[in-house]
């Protein structure tokens, strides 16, 4: 196994790739809003007339539980300042993509949080099967950040009745990280309803926020899927040390194209030294008092250990108050 970083900006082009707008799609939608009404969420996510119906519980670890026609989830509580909704994939699947990507905006807009958003595709056999990934990561050829433990493959050569139900099914990452890979045939699942590979690309929280954005960018949503499928999980043939010389195998690049691998997650911001000094004052400045008070603190010792244990941050904040300083700025 290989790991790469997930800083390569988001993908240009998938030019070349059999995934099309036509096969890629949300499979889930999961958030939170603030609002205290939560009829008001309930009317933004009513189409052509639908009813909803309070059920007699909650749900969530929320005290009240709605559902509508279309199977939208909210939940509420009166201790909480945010309603919660959930699309599920019979939800999502009653809702054209133009509506969901406006619900997607809509959540944006009010500064809410994505929970969970699962974007899915379904590819003919002869693009790709799970034996196929199951393969090709046998062959040390997936590149990924995921740990081996993350790789789960239930491709048992037995027939059981749970393989005649849900059939072979490949599992990159695991239940609880926030991003997981689902690969499986669909043929087999719906009972011949909808034949090909399906490969669902699970996100949560920080995750989710950034396909999120993505999704709402200029790309349509098959590239957006592509890039951030080859950059949680993308296979090379193996030439050499250097992983960023290995081509796309030929199978993996005939399903996603030319893409680039999109970031996972949006960067993290700098702590600023203003930010840093706020915290030190506020949470260390205690225990400095106390150790001195105790005779136990050696403040210039302290500050030559930290000199030898400067990080890049610290060092970016230095060279920051340089050029300053040499600019003659405050």
């Amino acid at each position: 196994m290989t790991r790469h970083d997930d800083s390569t900006l988001p993908p240009t082009t998938n030019r070349g790739a059999e995934i099309t707008d036509s096969m890629a799609g949300i499979d889930w939608l999961e958030f939170s809003v603030t609002e205290s009404d939560w009829n008001r969420i309930a009317e933004r996510l009513t189409f052509d007339g639908d009813a909803w119906r309070e059920l007699d519980h909650g749900a969530l670890g929320y005290a009240h539980y709605a559902v509508s026609d279309r199977e939208i989830d909210v939940m509420w509580d009166e201790r909480r300042p945010e309603v919660h909704v959930r699309l599920t994939g019979k939800a999502c699947s009653r809702l054209a993509e133009d509506v969901l990507l406006s619900v997607v905006g809509w959540v944006t807009s009010q500064g809410g949080g994505f929970s969970r958003i699962d974007v899915q595709a379904t590819v003919p056999y002869a693009v790709a099967t799970v034996e196929q990934f199951g393969e090709a990561i046998e062959r040390g050829e997936h590149v990924t950040r995921v740990h081996q433990a993350g790789l789960t493959r239930q491709l048992s050569l037995r027939r059981s009745e749970f393989d005649r139900l849900l059939g072979r099914t490949l599992y990159v990452g695991s239940p609880t990280s926030r991003r997981r890979l689902r690969v499986y045939d669909k043929g087999i699942e719906s009972g011949g309803l909808i034949d090909g590979t399906r490969i669902e690309l699970q996100e949560r929280d920080e995750a989710a926020d950034e396909c999120a954005r993505q999704l709402l960018g200029s790309e349509p949503l098959a590239v957006v899927f592509a890039g951030r499928l080859a950059g949680f999980l993308d296979f090379r043939e193996r030439d050499g040390e250097n992983v960023t010389r290995w081509r796309r195998s030929a199978w993996y690049e005939r399903l996603i194209g030319e893409v680039g691998r999109a970031r996972a997650v949006a960067p993290v911001e700098d702590t600023t030294p203003e930010q840093a000094e706020e915290w030190v004052r506020r949470q260390v400045s205690p225990t400095f008092a106390a150790l001195a008070r105790l005779g136990m603190l050696d403040v210039g010792a302290l500050l030559d250990e930290g000199r030898k244990r400067l990080n890049p941050k610290h060092q970016r904040w230095l060279r920051a108050a340089r050029v300053k300083a040499e600019r003659g700025e405050p």
